[in-house]
């Protein structure tokens, strides 16, 4: 009887394992992850992403870091000339940070010719020679 006793004993003991691994998760299954529910991090706020296993169902959840990265859109908000600086602003489209950035004067150095003629006389034509940097107009070109 003690013979009985021992392998009845020792089926009970196999059985609360059983029960124990399928209860408490503590299974053997080689987890195969998708992804889901993803939300993107942006430059201020956190994401999210969860991983759920295609074989058994567990599933967890991981928070991804804020970036800290702007995107920023730029717009000149006061051109700049000859004789004063100028400034562009930038704003964050996703958080509105903005920044503002000084236009360097525009460089110019320029001065008046004059044609010659045949003879190698000046004539009263006149035109312009120089080195410009930066956006300028005049009444021939636009933004150039």
């Amino acid at each position: 009887m003690s013979i009985k006793r021992v392998s009845y004993s020792i089926a009970n003991v196999i059985l609360v394992l059983l029960l124990c691994i399928s209860v408490c998760g503590c299974n053997t299954c080689k987890h195969e992850y998708n992804v889901s529910n993803v939300k993107e991090a942006t430059c201020v706020s956190v994401g999210n992403k969860t991983y759920t296993c295609s074989l058994c169902g567990a599933s967890y959840s991981e928070e991804i870091p804020a970036t800290g990265k702007h995107s920023y859109i730029s717009t000149v908000t006061k051109d700049a000339t000859t004789s004063e600086t100028g400034e562009k602003e930038y704003t964050c489209s996703i958080c509105g940070k903005s920044y503002t950035e000084v236009i360097d004067k525009i460089n110019s150095k320029w001065k008046i010719g004059h044609y010659v003629d045949d003879f190698g006389d000046e004539t009263s034509d006149a035109y312009v020679i120089g080195t410009f940097t930066g956006e300028f107009s005049n009444s021939a070109t636009t933004g150039s």
